[in-house]
């Protein structure tokens, strides 16, 4: 298993914007450079903040994520590209580990619970709102249905990060949720690789 480094620039990579509303309808069409500029501005911007994260280097991590949250609101997608980004690297993320499962596997959901267990406050409600997702949107099985339920039932429910407004007087708080969203993502990435070498 690769460490959470590498395994965080793979999927990167693989990530050129697809799961962040590529395929966009014709309501606000003229919106559609807008969109995915802030969107690419805030991925480049975020994996710097991340590697700070995973270095160990605060002051590059807050001084990345700063810059993403400064990014013009998208209203074109209704929300910030950096909270978009965020959220979306993780739930894909999840998704990509439950379609890699075979039938029955929950590395997925253990993962989910592992990152849970390590997240502040705003990171275990990203956790929660991921699972609830997929629950709601993914074919899963009765006993995944509930497995998902068990976990998320003492999970905080928060306003979805997407959905917030910060205005200038809540910047730093904007950026503290952001890196709580990075910081799941990457204890997600750390609990698939402690699994996988607890199976292997």
């Amino acid at each position: 298993m690769d460490n959470p480094d590498e395994a965080l620039a793979r999927f990167a990579a693989q990530q050129p914007g697809a799961a962040l509303g590529d395929v966009l309808g014709a309501s606000g069409r003229s919106l559609q450079p807008i969109s995915r500029a802030g969107q690419e501005a805030a991925t480049n911007l975020l994996d710097k903040a991340t590697r700070g994260l995973l270095t160990g280097d605060m002051d590059r991590a807050r001084r990345f994520a700063d810059r993403a949250c400064r990014l013009a609101y998208d209203r074109h997608e209704e929300s910030h590209p950096a909270a978009t980004v965020a959220h979306m690297q993780f739930f894909d993320l999840v998704v990509d580990t439950l379609e890699d499962c075979e039938p029955g596997d929950t590395l997925w959901l253990q993962a989910a619970a592992m990152a849970a267990a390590d997240a502040d406050e705003r990171g275990r409600s990203e956790v929660r709102d991921v699972l609830e997702a997929i629950s709601r949107d993914y074919h899963l099985t009765r006993r995944e249905h509930a497995a998902v339920r068990a976990a998320v039932v003492d999970l905080p429910v928060l306003t979805s990060a997407w959905e917030l407004r910060f205005g200038p007087a809540e910047h730093d708080a904007f950026v503290e949720t952001v890196l709580s969203m990075l910081r799941v993502t990457i204890g997600y990435l750390a609990a698939l690789g402690a699994l996988e070498g607890v199976g292997s």
